[in-house]
């Protein structure tokens, strides 16, 4: 199955993030997404206000959408821009 990275980076409003953060996590790890599964999820230790995610899916269709369910995605003032690109792994034992 495809493998596609998604980048997130968040607006200022450190509120909004802190709020909904459990929301987010729940999304990422307990609910069930069908054939989109994520791989690895997490902020930039840089500081830069933002994360990726590495998901599977059968298609970019059908990541966009689920990532369209994320709760960062459904409230407003948390993602200034998302990003969803295909990707091809070339080394690593995690996926």
């Amino acid at each position: 199955m495809p493998v596609f990275a998604v980048i997130y980076r968040y607006t200022d409003n450190t509120e909004a993030l802190t709020e909904h953060r459990p929301a987010h996590r729940v999304f990422l790890n307990e609910t069930d997404h069908g054939d989109v599964e994520f791989l690895v999820t997490g902020p930039f230790a840089d500081g830069a206000p933002g994360a990726l995610i590495v998901v599977s899916g059968p298609d970019l269709a059908a990541v966009t959408a689920t990532m369209d369910e994320d709760p960062f995605a459904v409230q407003g003032g948390i993602i200034a821009e998302r990003e969803i690109r295909e990707w091809t792994q070339v080394k690593s034992p995690w996926i």
